[in-house]
């Protein structure tokens, strides 16, 4: 075979390997290299909104800056795709996150659930329920974040995708948005959706939390395309060295023969996981809590349809305008006496009135809002500890430590002695039904603010009224005991005969009609004597004597 055929041939062959090589790398474009980033991560994302069943009416992404300073997010973007697909349209970012603070995406949704707290941002992306992928790039399209969720999803970060989701979980990161090792799989976890916006508690992140984001964004990579570096010393060593460096020397002689890797080679710190994670735990004794006098006053447990309306108050009997800092609310199962929901009230503080309220979305005094349904109807405890949220992870064992205040409650439920040992001695679990109607009462301390911190003797339900004094029931006035009255025996009245007067026997004269017509007199004949004649007389004397017999006869 002639030169000019084999170098031809050459020619041919290196340019079809070229071609193949392009090739190949082009269909391994779409594997992101994770830029370094210390500060915003993907803290919860959420693909169920609006399916049946789904708590919230959309889909969501929720970003988190775990640094100690503020973010600016200028010409960033978010990307979602599915398990299997490639990342294309994205939703532009333009913000400032706070250290320890919050950003909600809202993307489309339907018509179940509730709708999400006040989004910072709104886009029509959709996000699948069960499996799917969300990336996160900077202005010059570099990749700060991913994270790739169910078995199926293609991209993720460390050595696995995130577990799979469904219409009621989302993939939550722990420790509040802090915990970031760039292991998708061990980073989230799959639980109820908890949307946190701008206006949500900041939960600052230890100070030396930092998160190195350089693994290999996906397994898909073949391993060749991320060659290990060489050791020899070969490659940039002297011509006139031949000593070989131990990799145990620490003498300033030998520091400066550590050969350089080769300028193919990918830094051995592409493929390092980070030591150090956002998951210090701040000490429960934190001298940051200005108030140790907060109590629990009223809650709701048990409310009419899809529980929309449940609360928890807490009050300052001292005053009001009192910060909230260093406090967790935690929540205890009856079932298995472990902590199955815990919310920090960092940032908060209570209204000028003393008063702070925890609720659903239907409650307009909540100052800090929960899922609906969260709480559980009994019996179950709510506990106000002084510490973090990080000392109580789901499942934690019930405990005395650092408790400030607890109630033990029930909707006609037998005493639970293990959550009765968070009261002080001798105190009552609580029934919400015991006024008969669970529904459509609260249970309250009456009077208000009364019965002091772990107990519960003063509670009893009432019209709920979160946020303001309790509506307890207006005591009856307790009546003084008084003497009977003396008695005073009523006279008997003897029934007489009423005698009817007689009449008075002053002489009348009365002028009666004779029975024999008396004969005119002539005129002629009459005299002067004025006196009546003698017939009239007896008449007259007859009569007055028949008056006198009727008279004493009673008649």
């Amino acid at each position: 075979m002639s030169n000019f055929k084999l170098e031809h041939l050459f020619y041919f062959w290196f340019g079809l390997f070229l071609l193949v090589l392009a090739v190949f790398i082009s269909t391994q474009s779409s594997q992101p290299t994770i830029a370094a980033s210390n500060s915003i991560v993907i803290s919860q994302v959420y693909g169920g909104g609006g399916n049946s069943g789904a708590p919230y009416t959309h889909d969501f992404v929720e970003l988190f800056n775990r640094s100690n300073t503020t973010d600016t997010l200028t010409g960033w973007q978010i990307k979602v795709a599915s398990a299997t697909g490639t990342f294309s349209t994205g939703a532009s970012i333009n913000a400032s996150i706070p250290a320890g603070g919050y950003f909600l995406i809202q993307l489309s949704g339907g018509s179940t659930g509730q709708t999400l707290p006040q989004p910072d941002q709104i886009s029509t992306l959709s996000l699948n329920a069960t499996a799917g992928k969300v990336i996160l790039l900077d202005e010059n399209d570099s990749t700060i974040d991913l994270i790739g969720f169910g078995s199926s999803a293609t991209q993720y970060e460390g050595t696995g995708p995130a577990a799979s989701l469904d219409n009621t979980k989302a993939a939550i990161r722990l420790s509040n948005g802090c915990t970031d090792s760039d292991n998708n799989n061990t980073d989230f976890q799959a639980t109820s959706p908890s949307p946190r916006n701008s206006s949500s508690a900041l939960q600052p992140c230890s100070a030396t939390a930092t998160a190195t984001h350089t693994a290999t964004a996906s397994a898909t990579v073949i391993p060749s395309l991320t060659a290990t570096p060489t050791s020899s010393p070969s490659a940039t060593l002297s011509p006139t060295s031949t000593q070989t460096p131990s990799p145990s020397a620490t003498s300033p002689s030998t520091s400066t023969l550590t050969p350089s890797p080769s300028s193919t080679s990918i830094p051995p710190s592409a493929t390092a996981t980070p030591t150090t994670t956002a998951t210090a735990t701040p000490s429960p004794t934190s001298t940051s809590v200005h108030n140790h006098n907060i109590i629990i006053n009223e809650f709701d447990v048990d409310t009419p349809g899809s529980d929309i309306a449940e609360f928890m108050e807490l009050f300052s009997p001292n005053n009001g305008d009192q910060p909230l800092d260093g406090l967790v609310i935690v929540l205890y199962d009856g079932l298995t006496h472990k902590s199955y929901y815990a919310i920090s009230l960092n940032g908060y503080r209570t209204e000028s009135d003393g008063y702070f309220v925890l609720g659903n979305s239907a409650i307009s005094a909540a100052a800090k809002t929960f899922a609906n349904g969260t709480l559980q109807n009994g019996p179950d405890a709510i506990a106000l500890y002084v510490g973090s949220v990080n000392d109580f992870p789901n499942g934690t064992t019930i405990t005395t430590t650092n408790l400030l205040d607890a109630v033990v409650y029930g909707t006609d439920d037998a005493d639970d002695p293990i959550l009765l040992s968070l009261l002080n001695p001798a105190q009552p679990q609580i029934n919400e039904s015991a006024g008969g109607s669970s529904s459509t009462q609260s249970n309250q301390r009456c009077a208000n603010g009364s019965g002091g911190q772990r107990n519960t003797n003063t509670f009893s339900p009432n019209a709920p009224n979160p946020g303001a004094a309790n509506i307890c029931p207006t005591p009856s006035p307790t009546p003084i005991p008084t003497e009977p009255p003396t008695k005073v025996p009523t006279a008997t009245k003897i029934a007489t005969a009423t005698k009817t007067p007689a009449p008075t026997e002053t002489a009348i004269w009365l002028i009666v009609p004779s029975d024999t017509p008396t004969p005119t007199p002539d005129p002629s004949q009459r005299t002067q004597n004025n006196s009546p004649d003698n017939g009239l007389m007896q008449r007259l004397v007859y009569r007055h004597y028949l008056m006198e017999i009727h008279a004493e006869d009673g008649e």
